[in-house]
């Protein structure tokens, strides 16, 4: 396989900002939802005839709910401490991918509808009315922003580019211009109850498997077995209980049984297994070999890289075998 030639840019000290390439990305949209994809969220399947109206409606409702948005809106006073900090400007030299640009495509409407300049001198203040046009920039830009916060990190005002992105959004999906990707997603959700869309019988079935998997897993064996324990030890008494009862009936398993899980529930673990192994060396059939499945089953508990395990099924196997 050739190796890939290219050359590694110079490290410098300060970023070099990129030659700004008007409408560069302009072209770039996602592919708008569909009526399946929008009705389970609530959201028209296409543009509604009253689009701008309600639009702006959607606007001003959530304005009044996001106290922060409309701070966002009227605080920013343009210094571009964010501008070279969004890897989509940097990367595509558009500049309505700058944070600022891409925060005014929202700004200057917000401008014309909501403020008293922007109503009556909406040049004074950079306004603009709510056109198909507008509509396009913000479908293709406000997707084009991942969203990732870095650039309020760097906003002396801390302004959120990703809430006036989101904000963008809802506004788009409300009048019927919806993202296909996450919503296909989300109304999956709603709609089947899982973002992948499997339905009951597929997701039963892989979730089976999936439980088949896992309690194959030597970690979950042994949290599982732990797990049951320390269930046991919580009803153990004490090994003083037992231990003159079983020198003096020493053929009684049961009593020799429940010394085993007192010393376990004590954590004299060796003491515990010693017994168990008595019982298998004496009557390895005693209810239904018992004691060799609680020995496995602690085995299982204390896990394969203990050197105990691999000691005590050494002995249980010379028993068994001898």
């Amino acid at each position: 396989m050739a190796d890939n030639k290219f050359d590694t840019p110079e490290l410098r000290e300060y970023p070099i900002i990129p030659k700004l390439q008007k409408d560069v990305m302009a072209h770039s949209k996602p592919f708008i939802a569909k009526e399946p994809h929008q009705e389970p969220l609530g959201f028209p399947g296409e543009l509604v005839d009253d689009w701008h109206d309600v639009a702006i409606k959607k606007m001003g409702d959530l304005q009044s709910k996001y106290r922060s948005l409309q701070v966002y809106l009227d605080s920013c006073v343009k210094c571009g401490a964010c501008t070279d900090k969004c890897h989509y400007y940097v990367g595509t030299t558009d500049p309505k991918n700058m944070p600022v640009a891409r925060q005014d495509l929202y700004r200057k409407v917000y401008r014309r509808y909501f403020t008293f300049a922007g109503k009556y001198f909406p040049k004074l203040v950079g306004a603009t009315d709510l056109t198909k046009d507008v509509l396009d920039d913000w479908y293709s830009y406000f997707h084009q922003c991942s969203q990732c916060r870095r650039c309020s990190v760097y906003c002396p005002y801390g302004i959120d580019t990703a809430e006036i992105s989101m904000a963008a959004r809802e506004v788009m999906d409300t009048i019927g211009v919806g993202q296909k990707y996450c919503n296909e997603i989300i109304s999956k959700v709603h709609k089947i109850g899982n973002n992948l869309g499997l339905p009951g019988p597929a997701l039963e079935d892989t979730l089976e498997g999936l439980e088949e998997d896992m309690l194959n897993d030597k970690n979950i064996i042994s949290l599982i077995a732990l797990s049951k324990l320390e269930k046991n030890n919580k009803t153990a008494g004490a090994p003083e209980e037992y231990i003159e009862e079983v020198n003096i009936n020493p053929n009684n398993h049961e009593l020799r049984f429940k010394l085993a899980e007192a010393y376990l529930a004590s954590n004299l673990r060796q003491e515990g297994i010693e017994q168990l192994l008595i019982i298998v060396k004496k009557d390895r059939k005693w209810e239904d070999d018992k004691a060799r499945k609680k020995i496995i089953e602690l085995l299982d508990a204390f896990g394969e890289d203990d050197p105990f395990t691999s000691e005590t099924r050494l002995k249980l196997s010379s028993i068994i075998f001898s």
